[in-house]
């Protein structure tokens, strides 16, 4: 159910004012609301009592301290309308103990913890009490009453407006039919659009194979009229090449005409010229037999012509060298012979 209160202006629960308070002139009452830094009452484990001169709604009461351990608590103590007291007890929340209250009363008391350490220092710095007074509190009520009235008159406006919107469900619910029917439509037609999408993707996917099988024909093509190319030229050469050969074929037939066709011609001519060398070197071998035998059979002689004569060396030598000179003679002529024949 929508709750429209917080469009209603209420009163709001403030700090009770010092006014209020009865005996105001006493240090305790002076903690009320204080805002002096340098003031403050010493924390001890006795009661500290507050008296209202009218009744007062007090929403919560709230006392700031200094020196208090976080396990420390204060016990209130209040005075009801009707003269009854009621305790609550509060921990210890960054130096602030606060509790609430929620009644009207005719004043209060607090006493905080002993403290079990002699020479730490523990203070009251301040009591703030939230609440209304008597007025507020009439003024809180008739407030209430007509956030009442408010609220009866919301709750017939919600209830017309859930029936609009019962009908508007209903509405809303024929159009969802409608529009599944539409997306179930919409989804055999983009079932067929796919089908056709698919079909679309294979043709050209086969088209575009079929361009790359034509582009690699006609690249092997042109690789293949290279090749004829190459080879064309390569059979060009080869032919001039067998053309050349013939002609050397034919001179080498040419020159061979002029040798004996035959082995035997070969060998016959072998014959002959091997006996000719040996006729032309008869010659010259005998001479050189003869140069050799005379050398050898007066070698003996020479030496006892050395020791008995005492002839010289040189002089030997020099009447050698014609023999000398004559064997190599005839060893250019016989070479010379040979390499002209």
């Amino acid at each position: 159910m929508p709750n429209d209160a917080n469009n209603t202006d209420l009163p709001i629960a403030k700090p009770i004012s010092v006014q209020l308070f009865s005996r105001r002139n006493n240090k305790t009452t002076q903690l009320i609301n204080n805002s002096k830094a340098d003031f403050s009452i010493g924390g001890k484990h006795r009661w500290f009592e507050f008296q209202f001169e009218q009744l007062v709604f007090v929403q919560s009461v709230s006392v700031e301290t200094e020196g208090y351990d976080d396990w420390n608590v204060v016990r209130f103590e209040f005075v009801g309308a009707d003269g009854k007291k009621y305790e609550n007890k509060a921990k210890n929340d960054n130096a602030n103990f606060s509790t609430l209250v929620g009644r009207v009363a005719q004043g209060f008391r607090f006493k905080p913890d002993a403290k079990f350490l002699l020479l730490k220092s523990q203070k009251i710095k301040r009591v703030v009490v939230l609440g209304y007074t008597l007025d507020e509190l009439a003024a809180l009520e008739d407030a209430i009453g007509s956030m009442d009235l408010r609220e009866t008159e919301i709750n017939e406006k919600y209830e017309g407006l859930a029936q609009r919107q019962q009908e508007s469900q209903q509405e809303l619910d024929v159009l969802k039919a409608e529009i599944e029917k539409a997306e179930k439509n919409k989804s055999h037609l983009v079932m067929e659009v796919g089908q056709s999408q698919a079909q679309l993707d294979s043709i050209k996917i086969e088209n575009s194979a079929s361009e790359t099988r034509n582009s690699e024909l006609k690249g092997a093509n042109n690789d293949l009229e290279s090749v004829i190319a190459t080879e064309k030229s390569e059979l060009r050469d080869v032919r001039g090449n067998v053309s050349d050969q013939k002609n050397e074929l034919e001179k080498i037939k040419q020159e061979i005409r002029l040798f004996p066709s035959e082995i035997s011609g070969f060998v016959s001519e072998g014959d002959r010229n091997i006996r000719n060398y040996i006729f032309l070197s008869f010659p010259f071998v005998a001479i050189i037999l003869y140069v050799t035998y005379s050398l050898f059979s007066n070698a003996v002689e020479l030496t006892q012509l050395y020791k008995e004569q005492n002839i010289s060396v040189w002089n030997i030598f020099l009447s050698r060298l014609p023999f000398v000179t004559v064997a190599v003679t005839i060893l250019q002529v016989c070479g010379f012979a040979v390499g002209r024949r």
